[in-house]
């Protein structure tokens, strides 16, 4: 038995891509499967369907009676997951083309890896089907997915007939009948039904990030559970039908399934910070796939020459890239200085970012030849732009800067009584020195202000200036300060 199958190399200048032919047999035959190169345009390459589901820890060992996977001769290590669905996927009269990544990807090259994880959005788009894999299931999901899979049929050939009643609204009627039927008949037992929907939609798959993409790229999809099936589409449809309450998470992921999306989150702003503060709950082995898994989906960094998968960099380099694109919209020059970021940081809001990002830039800035400084001048520069167009908000911003380190001091002489933050900053064109941070313990409130030598003003005005909007300093004795936000602490995420 081989321990790795032995892998050609793949052609990493085209969309080149490997597809599985799993050979039709019985229930009780060996899976036998042949791995072809194709291409996933899908009017260049093999006709194929992809699969959607989760690896799963656990690693399928053959057991007596149950048939082992062989792909060109060799027996190779799958998930018990994966084997199931192989299994139950498997024809008995015709061929199976599938597309699935713990086969089809040599796991064990990064650079690999990286083209094919860099061309998953097209390989999904170009599958004629997409499967979503939720497991064996039991006689409960069978019957779901058969009740399903029947409300649709009814309602596309309601239509096909010329009822121009919306599709969902069939779909509404027609399991409406059935379920007074149920009531008076036990056809089904439907309200037993509403409880195992309840419960497949907390299956693993619904927590996997990777899946958002393989259904977001789909153009046409099949949720299964062992040899049951219904269409996407109508699944996504019954949890408002039966009313069954979902999470915020798995709604997101309902609302993006094939002919679905028309006025979901979907058709907003999808821009990559959006979408890691969105999905931060979604779970991957690899953490930096919570960043890779959003790529093909987002609308700013869905482009691979700019933004693409890489597995041979540092997940510190990983984090860094990504918080600069977040920010300036760009890749990032390695000589350009950026401070360490954490994944935790990429999920929260792109404010919090910006204000994580900028705090740090103060604490190393120096001398007038300080490369920090060009950093913390491109940061205003986009605070003062961005503010005005809400693609940040103030409490976000400032949040991270209000809990810099630094040099505390109390102003005797003023009128308020809080501790004041205070850095010593040169920014550029402007004739201002110092950054200050206040907390007002009296008032309650968060007061961000720019003045002009190390003594606080005897008074704070309130301006309508924007934050880090800069005034020139018209005298060297001149006290100036601009105020860039008064408000509760307790609006600080």
């Amino acid at each position: 038995m081989a321990v790795y199958y032995p892998y050609a190399p793949l052609n990493l200048t085209e969309s080149s891509i490997r597809v599985l032919r799993i050979q039709k047999g019985w229930w009780p035959d060996t899976i036998i499967c042949q791995l072809c190169e194709s291409y996933a345009d899908h009017d260049k390459g093999i006709p194929y369907q992809a699969l959607s589901y989760t690896w799963g820890g656990t690693q399928y060992r053959p057991r007596r009676g149950l048939p082992s996977v062989l792909v060109d001769g060799h027996e190779i290590p799958l998930t018990e997951n994966l084997y199931w669905a192989l299994r139950h996927i498997r024809k008995s009269d015709q061929d199976v083309v599938l597309w699935v990544d713990a086969i089809c990807i040599n796991q064990r090259d990064p650079v690999e890896k990286g083209h094919q994880v860099k061309l998953m959005g097209h390989v999904y788009k170009g599958a004629e089907e997409v499967i979503i894999w939720l497991g064996r299931g039991d006689d409960r999901t069978g019957s779901l997915l058969d009740l399903i899979d029947w409300v649709d049929c009814r309602a596309t050939e309601a239509q096909a007939m010329g009822n121009k009643e919306h599709w969902a609204g069939l779909c509404r009627r027609f399991l409406e009948q059935r379920w007074k039927a149920s009531l008076t008949e036990s056809k089904g037992d439907l309200p037993q039904l509403k409880q195992t929907l309840a419960e497949v939609l907390t299956q693993p798959w619904f927590r996997r990030v990777w899946i958002l993409q393989e259904v977001a790229n789909a153009r046409t999809a099949r949720i299964q559970c062992g040899l049951h099936s219904c269409a996407a589409r109508a699944f996504a449809l019954m949890p408002q039908l039966f009313g069954v309450r979902t999470n915020t998470h798995v709604q997101a992921i309902l609302d993006i399934m094939p002919r679905f999306r028309k006025g979901t989150w979907w058709s907003k702003v999808r821009r990559l910070d959006v979408l890691l503060h969105k999905f931060a709950a979604g779970e991957a082995l690899i953490p930096r796939d919570k960043i890779y898994a959003m790529l093909s989906m987002s609308t700013d960094a869905c482009d691979p020459d700019i933004f693409y998968p890489c597995y041979r960099k540092p997940d510190d380099q990983v984090y860094r890239d990504t918080g600069f694109f977040m920010l300036f919209g760009k890749t990032r020059d390695p000589t350009v200085p950026f401070p360490r970021l954490e994944l935790s940081d990429l999920l929260g809001t792109k404010s919090r970012v910006a204000g994580h990002v900028l705090a740090a830039a103060l604490q190393k800035v120096g001398g007038p030849r300080c490369p920090w400084r060009s950093l913390i001048s491109n940061i205003v520069l986009i605070l003062n732009n961005g503010i005005e167009r809400k693609d940040f908000k103030l409490n976000g911003v400032l949040a991270p800067l209000a809990k810099m380190p630094g040099c505390w001091y109390c102003d005797k002489d003023s009128d308020r009584k809080g501790l004041c933050t205070v850095h010593r900053i040169v920014l550029p064109e402007e004739k201002v020195d110092h950054v200050a941070v206040s907390f007002d313990q009296v008032e309650d409130r968060l007061v961000f202000m720019v003045v002009g030598n190390l003594f606080w003003p005897p008074t704070m005005p309130v301006g309508p200036n924007t934050v880090l909007k800069c005034p020139r300093l018209h005298g060297e004795d001149e006290y100036l300060s601009s105020v860039s936000s008064v408000f509760s602490l307790s609006s600080v995420p």
